[in-house]
């Protein structure tokens, strides 16, 4: 099962590649998370659809979807805005 994840946030070069932009906001992740923490829930995220002020993402399943937002929704936002 595949649900997503929904997360406000904005970039400041709209124009940059939907998967570019993810690769740096898991890059910046990478840099503030510890390793297991980044592999279990932030790796498995695939980018669904980026909008002016909104981003959703991919999780495998409702469990961490769930969990996601609880824990990561914050550090996601805000690195997207600093991606």
């Amino acid at each position: 099962m595949v649900t997503s994840v929904v997360t406000h946030a904005s970039s400041e070069s709209p124009q940059q590649d939907g998967q570019e932009l993810w690769q740096a906001v898991q890059s910046v992740l990478k840099g503030r998370m510890s390793q297991p923490s980044f592999e279990t829930w932030i790796s498995p995220l695939s980018l669904e659809k980026i909008g002016e002020k909104m981003v959703t993402l991919q999780a495998e399943s409702e469990f961490n979807r769930e969990l996601i937002l609880k824990r990561y929704k914050k550090d996601l936002k805000e690195a997207f805005a600093e991606a």
